[in-house]
């Protein structure tokens, strides 16, 4: 009866000792990159980066009577830099919902690159 206590007793042993394990979960490393027409990035990774000259954000402001306008910049660790705005109301919903878990990407007009053809955020725990 006692060899048949020791195979059990090492299994729950095994069993426990997995489950006190934390496992942190998929981490998806994505710093700015600034690209002919588009930047992207996550803002935790730019966050979290070792060099102090990258980042990448979106921010809202609204005025008077329905005025609204976004904006999105980045600057990636080579120091190149751009930035776009756009008053359409579906991108400016799209960067409302940016977060610490954002990866963000925007697109800009060749013809005037100041302005945003487009505005994409994925949040998930993969960006944290």
């Amino acid at each position: 009866m006692t060899r048949k206590r020791i195979p059990i007793a090492m299994a729950i042993a095994a069993c426990l000792a997995l489950t006190s394990v934390a496992y942190a979960g998929y981490d998806l490393t994505v710093e700015v990159f600034i690209n002919e027409g588009y930047a992207r990035g996550g803002l935790t990774d730019v966050s979290d980066s070792a060099d102090n000259t990258q980042f990448i954000y979106c921010a809202t402001a609204s005025w008077g009577a329905g005025h609204q306008l976004g904006v999105c910049a980045a600057r990636d660790a080579l120091g190149e830099f751009h930035s776009c705005r756009t008053d359409d109301p579906e991108q400016i919903r799209v960067i409302q919902s940016v977060s610490d878990a954002s990866y963000v990407t925007f697109q800009w007009d060749t013809d005037d690159p100041n302005i945003c053809t487009y505005v994409s955020v994925t949040n998930g725990s993969q960006f944290m």
